[in-house]
């Protein structure tokens, strides 16, 4: 998983208050391909009615789209099918921190594990993930939830 990573300019993370998270966009940047996420090749400013001036940092998933809240630095996706807004990580630094930590369990046990090892599984990255981020579960479905489904049923073994 390891690759080409997207550093992004002083202008583009201008208008973020959080300055760690301005930091990390430029000087540690975001992953272009991860099994979970694709970066943007730019920031782009947007407004989300309810959730107000976010930078959208690339897409999750099934072409949602994942941004960044410019006054409180929270990562959040944005659903393509309805709109609706989930939280994913306190902040880009534990955004990065909770992809590091997937990548690093990646793959989560061998193809066609039984239940116990999925739910092992399952249990280790729920606990190293809310170690990491205590918001990065609040929400359910909501990302990380999501991804912890996905490991449940079968997702992210060894092929």
């Amino acid at each position: 998983m390891p690759g080409e990573v997207m550093h992004y300019s002083d202008r583009e993370v201008a208008l973020l208050k959080d300055e760690g998270g301005k930091s990390a966009l430029v000087d540690q940047g975001l992953p272009r391909e991860h099994l979970l996420f694709a970066a943007a090749d730019h920031l782009t400013v947007h407004s989300i009615e309810g959730w107000g001036t976010m930078l959208r940092l690339g897409e999750v998933g099934d072409g949602d789209d994942l941004y960044v809240k410019a006054d409180s630095g929270a990562v959040v996706t944005v659903s393509a099918a309805d709109g609706a807004v989930w939280r994913v990580n306190r902040g880009i630094r534990e955004f990065l921190e909770s992809l590091a930590i997937f990548e690093l369990n990646y793959p989560f046990y061998v193809l066609n594990a039984d239940l116990s090892e999925r739910e092992t599984a399952v249990e280790m990255l729920r606990h190293a993930l809310s170690h990491s981020d205590s918001t990065s579960l609040l929400e359910d479905p909501g990302f990380w939830n999501s991804v912890l489904f996905d490991v449940g049923v079968g997702d992210y073994a060894e092929e």
